[in-house]
């Protein structure tokens, strides 16, 4: 009898962990340049992906943010220390804040493909996925993202400032 109790323990315990594991990131979802390459074969996918954003404009019906995607960490933040995985439009049947979703922003963006526009960046033709923004994040300006571990090691000495 406390065999089996220890198992069911030890079941919960497993299954509670993989419950509670970090998320599984951009690797179950294509990529911008995947999405964009095969036209509308992901339509309708929820998808979270991340970057910086190079534009924005505020139209009639509809506002939208041309974002350059990175990886994203377990937070779903952009890691600007990895290659970047192609453009993505992300837009809004509402009005964008643009001051504040301003290019060099770091956002995260989740909700469903809706396809792909034609467009440039710079003189180059770009096919860029559209990304239906049912969740849009900014994330704050002072904070760097990389995929290192940020690990520091001193004595508990210091005088004011960072190093």
């Amino acid at each position: 009898m406390s065999f089996r109790i220890s198992g069911l323990f030890l079941l919960a315990l497993l299954l509670a962990g993989c419950a509670f594991g970090p998320r599984q990131g951009p690797l179950d979802y294509p990529t911008p340049a995947e999405a964009a390459a095969r036209g509308g074969q992901f339509d309708g996918q929820i998808v979270e992906w991340g970057g910086v954003i190079t534009g924005g404009e505020n139209q009639a019906g509809r506002s939208w943010l041309e974002i350059l995607a990175y990886p994203l960490n377990e937070e779903g933040a952009p890691l600007l220390d990895l290659p970047p995985l192609g453009r993505f439009r992300a837009f809004r049947h509402s009005y964008i804040e643009t001051a504040d979703f301003a290019p060099g922003r770091r956002a995260t963006v989740q909700g469903p493909l809706r396809g792909t526009e034609k467009g440039k960046v710079g003189a180059t033709d770009y096919d860029f996925p559209l990304l239906e923004a049912q969740a849009l994040r900014l994330w704050r300006e002072d904070r760097r993202f990389s995929s290192r571990p940020d690990v520091r090691f001193g004595i508990g000495i210091g005088i004011g400032g960072h190093w």
